[in-house]
């Protein structure tokens, strides 16, 4: 977007689009986005299209958890990859061959993601990928009345998992807390299981019925 702009105007608008990408809220950065429109669009309105066309994509990240967006707002992880992979085929000259290149590239990924930095709150990844809603970097719980239409009738047949929070029956069927969650549930954990998962990234979850 930056490469639209004259070379004079760039560093205001580079400290505009920090003001969108590091704003509290989905609401604060459309706010930022809005003054962002008023500034540059008379003059430049093809560089201000770039942010104002998809404003939902360029936000997408407020629907994550919170902990991830340091992960989210940047390109370092696709770049930091594929570097040790560029660095290596040039030395090569080439691999010779589709297939010989692409078992390289794979040897050396799999090879350099032993020293990857590890995600911020591993947990929560578990969480997403079974389409818990969170809203401006905080999950969602689903309302008391919402609740209430699936809530358990006998509430000495409910127990509760200790680690993801989800309440279910004896009888195995659930009654979920968190919105978006599938439904089923895995067993309740034994006693001392939850430190366990948590030192080792590990959530116990609803999930799928099959």
């Amino acid at each position: 977007m930056l490469n639209a702009l004259p070379k004079s105007v760039q560093p205001a608008a580079r400290r505009a689009l920090a003001e969108i990408r590091d704003a509290e809220d989905k609401a604060h950065a459309e706010a930022a986005i809005k003054a962002f429109a008023d500034e540059f669009e008379a003059k430049w309105p093809k560089a201000v299209a770039k942010i104002t066309d998809k404003p939902d994509a360029l936000l997408a990240f407020y629907d994550m958890p919170a902990e991830h967006w340091i992960h989210l707002k940047t390109t370092n992880p696709i770049e930091s990859t594929f570097a040790t992979v560029r660095l290596r085929t040039k030395v090569t000259k080439g691999a010779g061959s589709r297939s010989a290149g692409l078992a390289m590239a794979y040897k050396l990924i799999a090879t350099a993601e032993s020293r990857w930095r590890a995600v911020n709150a591993p947990h929560l990844v578990a969480l997403v990928r079974a389409g818990a809603l969170f809203h401006n970097g905080v999950l969602v719980e689903r309302s008391e009345e919402v609740a209430g239409v699936n809530s358990v009738r006998n509430d000495t047949e409910t127990m509760a998992c200790a680690v993801c929070g989800t309440a279910f029956r004896r009888s195995g069927r659930p009654a979920p807390l968190l919105g978006g969650l599938p439904s089923g549930c895995l067993a309740p954990p034994q006693p001392g299981a939850e430190r366990a998962d948590r030192r080792q990234g590990r959530h116990r979850l609803p999930v799928p019925d099959v």
